[in-house]
């Protein structure tokens, strides 16, 4: 069995990491990755390259198809259950009963109930099925799509750096970095994958920052960078606001009480305010 999970994570794993290049492209469907295996090697390998196209199980089909392999009688790794509905696309699992594979492993069912049950469709026709939980990443991809469905909700994700004994800061708050440039940079990675970049007015007034994912390949749409201030005492010299209409592809968006929104004008003019 260590060994099954061995494989099944390797090319999980392999299939989540071609799923995340098209981080931005394919919402509100979820990142999906594909890999085809046939005696221990991958000869096959897709994504799903955006909202609308392709799917990642038969694009991993079509790469089997431009190296010259056969893919029959090979097995299917896949981050997410192969979809047995039609949408924009013909159900998945016609590909894979159509291109003769064997066995399918996936990271994580599907929760859509329109296009749930390719595994259960595919052990009907013969076709081994079986979900893997070997790999956390490749599960991990469709986080934001299971909460979407589930909880009519956006996916949150909480940010902070603190030192190993609990702290964010001196009691002072002088402190400068407690984070590590690696952190850092892990951080900016991270705002290039999502749509709304949320903090508060006193972490604006405290720390000054910009909220931009920087020094990074941005292929796709960047975040609104919002700010949270009930009485709109955010500085309009603070970077964040002053950066509002010089990069535009990050706009920023500040919520406020409805009762002070009689005297926006700087933060409107600086086109910030929501």
């Amino acid at each position: 069995m260590q060994q099954i999970a061995m494989v099944d994570k390797r090319f999980l794993d392999l299939a989540a990491r071609a799923a995340l290049r098209a981080a931005g492209h394919v919402e509100p469907n979820p990142m999906v990755g594909a890999v085809i295996v046939k005696e221990g090697k991958p000869i096959g390998i897709g994504h799903h390259l955006r909202f609308g196209g392709p799917h990642a199980e038969p694009l991993a089909l079509a790469d089997c198809a431009s190296r010259g392999h056969d893919p029959r009688g090979g097995t299917l790794y896949v981050t997410l259950e192969p979809c047995s509905g039609y949408g924009k696309q013909p159900p998945c699992t016609l590909a894979v009963l159509g291109a003769g594979i064997k066995e399918v492993v996936f990271a994580r069912a599907d929760p859509n109930p329109l296009k749930a049950g390719g595994a259960a469709q595919l052990e009907s026709l013969g076709v081994k099925s079986r979900l893997s939980p070997a790999s956390p990443l490749a599960s991990s991809l469709s986080d934001a799509f299971v909460t979407r469905l589930h909880h009519g909700r956006p996916l949150v994700i909480a940010k902070w750096a603190q030192t190993i004994d609990g702290r964010v800061a001196t009691r002072a708050g002088d402190s400068k970095w407690i984070s590590s440039s690696a952190s850092r940079c892990a951080v900016h990675r991270l705002r290039a994958r999502v749509d709304v970049v949320l903090t508060g007015s006193g972490t604006i007034i405290a720390d000054d920052p910009m909220l931009t994912g920087r020094d990074i390949y941005l292929a796709r749409r960047r975040a609104v960078r919002v700010i949270v201030d009930s009485t709109l005492r955010t500085p309009l010299e603070s970077q964040i606001i002053r950066t509002a209409l010089s990069i535009a592809e990050w706009p920023v968006w500040v919520y406020c009480a409805a009762r002070v929104l009689e005297s926006p004008e700087g933060l409107a003019r600086a086109g910030a305010l929501r």
